[in-house]
């Protein structure tokens, strides 16, 4: 059975430049989930090539500050728990963690 990836989620990610927070909100659409991610700076930009495979899932967003990046996500959702990594552009890839509330 595949998981359940919908809510709202609180994520931490240990960056090169400290952590940085955002909110994810996934609502499923149909078959298929949309959302957004919200920066700590309060950027609100849509999720997109969202795909989720049983316990898996992986998306993108684009971000404008600090500068415009496109952020890669991939993580793992265990419970309420959601933990992976997230490529920054040119950057190296960084952990994130996440809680679903």
């Amino acid at each position: 059975m595949p998981a359940n990836f919908e809510g709202t989620y609180a994520i931490t990610v240990k960056s090169p430049v400290g952590e940085q927070m955002s909110t994810l909100e996934l609502k499923a659409t149909g078959d298929s989930l949309a959302g957004t991610q919200t920066t700590q700076a309060g950027e609100c930009a849509p999720v997109y090539d969202l795909v989720t495979d049983g316990e898996t899932i992986s998306w993108k967003t684009d971000i404008k500050s600090p500068m415009s990046l496109t952020l890669k996500f991939e993580g793992i959702l265990d419970g309420d728990n959601l933990r992976g990594k997230v490529k920054a552009g040119r950057l190296p890839r960084s952990s994130f963690s996440a809680v679903r509330s």
